[in-house]
């Protein structure tokens, strides 16, 4: 755990018995941080203890999961109080894990079926399809995004899982990440390991945007002061900045961080409060980027209401934002209308 008043040496340092693919730190509880391991396990860890071993892990007897644990999220408290969180494996497993006193209780929450060209009904049953990325739905709990290897994206529910809720085509190659848009969470962005970043709306299983990088994807990641601007990394070792409500087509910036040669990078996420991006790469470096004020322009009315310290205000006008662009756009198909339209073009 690094400190950016301290970027040279960490401020915590703790031991994992495998390797680990990913991590994820509590929103209300930044002390608490959970990984995902090489070996299908997951670890938590209280950085309020002086030892540098998880206060919980999995087990063979106790959920492991039967390969790579790709990404794993905090979620709000259970109704017991209980901290709880969710991971998505290569096994094709989406899990709920829950933290009570010593132990770590785990409820699989979705298998993720195989269902590219299986006919044979017994053998459907029993394939399953890798998870790779997995979000939750900002304004309900129980929705949740997970994609696949086979660069599916499906809606789901906590509440059941029998079926899903939606289906969408995402990409034709393992898809590597999924945010949803936290002003107007109907509409999330998605990439896998290509050239294309997408963004959907939840009623349509057509993506409304795609934008064409030029090179291969790493990761994606909403900007947390903007609904329109969102930032893309590229195995080239740069980072596109995109603007839509300032160019619907291209980026607004274009950063090389590493050249290509040395590294590629693979992760980016901003920073909540300041005007500041993280962007990992494939060495094990960490690079800390501050967006320029161009990056982070404002709308007149989000600058008013901001000038009268209007938080409210100001949120409104990044949704008025979204919201006409999103007129501008494309006309949202609602699942009724498109089950109507596949039964026409069938007939």
């Amino acid at each position: 755990m690094f400190s950016l008043k301290n970027p040279s040496y960490p401020e915590f340092l703790c031991e994992a018995p495998s390797g680990v693919l990913c991590v994820d730190i509590h929103p209300q509880h930044p002390h608490m941080i959970v990984c995902g391991l090489k070996d299908g396990n997951v670890a938590v860890f209280n950085l309020q203890n002086k030892n540098k071993k998880p206060t919980h892990i999995s087990d063979a007897r106790n959920g492991k999961h039967k390969d790579v644990v790709w990404q794993i999220r905090w979620v709000k408290d259970n109704l017991d109080g209980y901290l709880n969180f969710y991971s998505v494996s290569g096994d094709g497993r989406v899990t709920n894990w829950t933290i009570v006193k010593t132990c770590l209780w785990y409820t699989d929450e979705l298998h993720i079926g195989y269902n590219k060209g299986i006919i044979d009904g017994l053998l459907k049953k029993h394939l399953l399809d890798s998870g790779r990325a997995i979000a939750f739905k900002p304004d309900e709990d129980n929705i949740f995004l997970v994609g696949t290897d086979e660069g599916m994206v499906y809606l789901a529910t906590t509440q059941y899982s029998s079926q899903y809720l939606m289906s969408y085509q995402a990409h034709s190659t393992p898809v590597y990440n999924i945010q949803w848009n936290k002003y107007i969470p109907e509409i999330f962005l998605t990439c896998g390991a290509e050239f294309v970043v997408k963004i959907f709306h939840k009623s349509s299983s057509k993506p409304i945007l795609r934008f064409d990088v030029g090179s291969q994807v790493g990761d994606i990641a909403w900007a947390p002061y903007s609904s329109t601007v969102f930032a893309v990394v590229t195995v080239e070792g740069k980072v596109n900045v995109y603007d839509l409500h300032l160019n619907k087509y291209n980026p607004i910036c274009v950063q090389s961080v590493v050249p290509k040669k040395k590294a590629s990078l693979n992760n980016i996420a901003f920073n909540k409060a300041e005007p500041i991006i993280i962007v990992g790469d494939s060495a094990g470096n960490v690079h800390a980027l501050k967006l320029s004020p161009n990056l982070r322009k404002k709308t007149k009315d989000a600058q008013l209401a901001l000038y009268n310290q209007d938080l409210a205000g100001a949120y409104q006008a990044e949704i008025k934002k979204l919201d006409r662009l999103l007129a501008q756009i494309v006309h949202i198909v609602q699942p009724q209308e498109q089950e109507e339209e596949e039964k026409e073009q069938t007939t």
